[in-house]
């Protein structure tokens, strides 16, 4: 039972850390960067499009990353981080985030909310 509490634990700091990350969002995706803020114009070489998002990034927030069929692309950190959770998590196989405990922002007891199932990730951040 304690090695059960501990998998849905680690699973919910994971889930709670791209949580965060959308939380901490600051553009657009279209004239801004998604995640930082900065401004983007179309001629720069240094904006890249999420491969998964489709919202565009500056090269900082970007993530250099592969498809399954060996090619090149970008994503950025928000999706690059959810498709890691997804993989660290077992989710890729039980096709949803398995049942897990968020962390808790005080030092008191473990928080009781848990979750099941998710569905997989989204194309697009909602804000």
């Amino acid at each position: 039972e304690q090695l059960e509490l501990n998998e849905q634990q680690r699973i919910g700091r994971l889930v709670e850390k791209v949580e965060t990350m959308k939380n901490r969002i600051q553009g657009n995706g279209s004239n801004n960067c998604i995640l930082c803020g900065e401004g983007l114009s179309l001629l720069r070489t240094s904006t890249l499009v999420c491969a998964d998002c489709s919202k565009r990034v500056c090269s900082k927030c970007g993530v250099e990353g592969s498809s399954p069929g060996g090619d090149r692309l970008w994503l950025c950190k928000i999706c690059a981080e959810t498709r890691e959770m997804w993989k660290r998590s077992g989710a890729w196989f039980f096709r949803g985030i398995p049942k897990h405990i968020l962390p808790t922002t005080t030092a008191s007891a473990p928080s009781s909310t848990t979750r099941r199932g998710r569905q997989p990730p989204r194309r697009a951040h909602t804000l």
